[in-house]
């Protein structure tokens, strides 16, 4: 049934209706109280403006919009929509039952106002100028107007703010919306405590605002929501946080928008991080390297991943999923696992920068070593031999390519120790116009793996050590069995 209208009506009772049941634009201007009970079934009534009204409705999915007056709402156990709009009164009582309601309050807050989410997952929703003056009342007259919500939406964020959920039935997920605004903010987040979960919703391509969390939860969680487009997440600073699970999904429901073509980047600043959980629908680029991080876990997460651990000193192990993933290691002795994608390992040049690191998987896929050439502390490809760019086969006796930097030994070594490596090298034909100080990469297997050393040259040979400047063990690269048959230039982004 579909009621409009704006007759002074004091009631209005379809509570024997076993139907849908709508009323839009009612206006009570004389009678002291509006009572509307809904019917049986969904109820939409919206518009209401009376001095005071009772609205009560049962079991269905309701939507229930009240503009004016003094107002008591009690909404039955369906997944209820409730918009509290421009309400400036003394007296709003709302009771939801036990589904996932949503309330949302739009313009005030008010001393005396009692807003319960019953049961079920209910969300508050409001701008967060109205949260953060909740924040500012501290412990007065706006500290405790709503009980029984599982989440809160914030939105409208579009200046610094300070939220703390202490004053906001300590609510443990926050929703921020409309955090797209291309505004250079910071939301601050206080009283978040283990396993809360920070979600963004997002609207806009860019973004430069960033959230700060301040919490001594050792557990997180954060989800980012986005709508159809490539889409920049801002800066999170998240200090104490151990564990953190981080999700990405979108709420786009163009059917023509393929989630794994999205791509969502996120800085994430965090001082405490150990232990990095990934999963979700989209890629996902971390934008700033995880410099604290000891385990990631991505095997699961099928989409591109890049990541990146520059400055990070701990022997991190790393797993990544089935995308075409682009992992840049640190300073520790990592264990990397690419997955089944087209992945791009990127390495610092010496052992100094980078540790030795192993690449589990590194048969899987089409797969590309990219050295840090120049960037930082990191060599000069031309001081390599020659400029350094070259890619070459090489064998016992051949002669080294002029510009060799990269060499594959086509023989397997019955071990990879750096003697027998330096031995190996030095048995092909000097070219001649090998200097002091040249170097090279040179990958040697021992029929159940690929090692790849940095070798460095006397001016005759190459030597464990010239004048400082060591010859060391870089990567390892787990079941390459046959260095030359495996290998080729396709897998160096840096020789051809």
């Amino acid at each position: 049934m579909n009621f409009e209208g704006g007759e002074n009506l004091e009631n209005v009772d379809a509570s024997a209706l076993d139907a849908d049941f709508w009323v839009r634009g009612f206006c009570a201007t004389t009678a002291e109280t509006l009572t509307i009970e809904g019917a049986q079934g969904d109820n939409d009534i919206r518009g209401i403006r009376a001095e005071n009204s009772i609205i009560t409705t049962f079991d269905g999915n309701d939507r229930i919009n009240v503009r004016e007056g003094n107002t008591e709402i009690n909404a039955g156990n369906g997944d209820n929509r409730i918009h509290l709009g421009g309400l400036d009164s003394d007296s709003v009582t709302v009771n939801t039952g036990d589904g996932d309601d949503i309330v949302h309050v739009a313009d005030k807050l008010k001393a005396g106002w009692d807003i319960d989410g019953g049961g079920g997952y209910s969300t508050l929703a409001m701008r967060i100028e109205l949260a953060a003056d909740a924040t500012a009342d501290a412990d007065g007259e706006l500290a405790n107007l709503f009980a029984n919500f599982e989440a809160v939406k914030l939105c409208r964020i579009n200046d610094d703010y300070i939220v703390d959920m202490d004053y906001l039935n300590e609510i443990q997920h926050v929703i921020l919306g409309w955090q797209s605004w291309p505004h250079d903010h910071e939301t601050t987040i206080q009283g978040l405590n283990d396993d809360a979960i920070l979600e963004y919703h997002r609207r806009h391509t860019d973004n430069p605002s960033t959230v700060n969390v301040e919490t001594d939860a050792q557990t997180f969680n954060v989800n980012l929501n986005g709508r159809g487009l490539d889409q920049d997440f801002g800066t999170l600073n998240l200090d104490n946080v151990e564990t953190l699970n981080l999700d990405t999904c979108t709420r786009c429901k163009n059917p023509d928008v393929n989630p794994d073509d999205l791509t969502y980047t996120i800085s994430m600043d965090m001082d405490s991080l150990e232990t990095l959980n990934i999963s979700g629908e989209t890629q996902l680029e971390l934008s700033e390297p995880l410099t604290t991080v000891e385990t990631v876990n991505a095997g699961d997460f099928d989409q591109k991943l890049v990541i990146s651990l520059k400055g990070n000193e701990n022997d991190v192990t790393l797993t990544a999923g089935d995308g075409d993933n682009e992992i840049t290691s640190g300073s520790g002795d990592n264990t990397i696992t690419g997955g089944e994608g087209n992945n791009t390992f990127v390495f610092a040049t010496t052992q100094d920068l980078n540790g030795t690191d192993t690449i589990t998987d590194f048969a899987e896929g089409t797969n590309e070593i990219d050295f840090l050439f120049g960037e930082g502390d990191n060599i000069e490809q031309d001081e390599l031999y020659g400029d350094g760019t070259g890619y070459q086969e090489l064998g016992d006796g051949d002669s080294i390519s002029a510009d060799a930097g990269m060499l594959v030994w086509d023989t397997t070594l019955d071990d990879l120790d750096m003697s027998t490596v330096l031995d190996a090298a030095n048995s092909a034909d000097n070219p001649g116009d090998l200097e002091e100080d040249d170097m090279i990469y040179f990958a040697a297997d021992d029929g159940v793996d690929t090692q790849i050393f940095k070798l460095v040259s006397d001016g005759s040979e190459f030597v464990e050590d010239q004048a400082g400047v060591n010859s060391e063990h870089l990567i390892t690269l787990q079941g390459v069995t046959d260095a030359s048959d495996t290998l080729s230039e396709a897998n160096f982004a840096d020789f051809s």
